[in-house]
């Protein structure tokens, strides 16, 4: 028997990290993996009931209140997108379905630093606890260099540190 492995796809805006998340759950569905897909509730941008990449590629998922701690009461391997938004509590259960073995695997996909270079939520504890990271860049948007940055462009919502959007406010640096 093996141990339940974490995997985490991370990097900035633009970068892929939906659609590679969308891509690994659609292997798993050919395999006849049995898989359970969420997203937080504050992701609402493209879809309230899927995860969408920036390309349109589409996923059905379960929502999770971002302070819940709810992701699932079955067997299977379960898949989060946009894990940064996630509270400590849902991280927490998470790595509890894990060690238990009440899930074989979880992979898990989200941005890795805020606008402002600082690790984004909790993704910090979740790229320390992951048996594998794929760390994915984007294409700058200004010279066209890998990108491993996310900018806020929107000037004006520099204020906060979560500001919901996409290419009408961030941009790959």
């Amino acid at each position: 028997m093996t141990m339940p492995k974490l995997e985490v796809i991370a990097g900035c805006m633009f970068a892929g990290k939906t659609r590679a998340l969308v891509r690994r759950v659609r292997m798993l569905q050919e395999e006849h993996q049995l898989v359970h897909v969420f997203k937080p509730a504050i992701d609402n941008r493209f879809s309230v009931s899927d995860i969408v990449s920036h390309d349109g590629t589409r996923q059905r998922a379960g929502i999770v209140p971002t302070d819940d701690e709810y992701l699932t009461d079955g067997p299977g391997i379960v898949c989060v997108d946009e894990v940064q938004f996630l509270s400590s509590r849902t991280v927490d259960r998470l790595m509890t379905l894990l060690r238990t073995g009440a899930v074989s695997n979880a992979i898990v996909a989200g941005l890795d630093l805020t606008w402002r270079g600082e690790p984004f939520g909790q993704m910090a504890r979740i790229l320390c606890l992951a048996d594998r990271i794929t760390k994915l860049q984007a294409i700058c948007a200004c010279c066209g260099a890998p990108a491993t940055r996310t900018f806020l462009a929107d000037r004006t919502v520099w204020e906060g540190t979560v500001v919901i959007g996409g290419a009408e406010k961030y941009e790959p640096r």
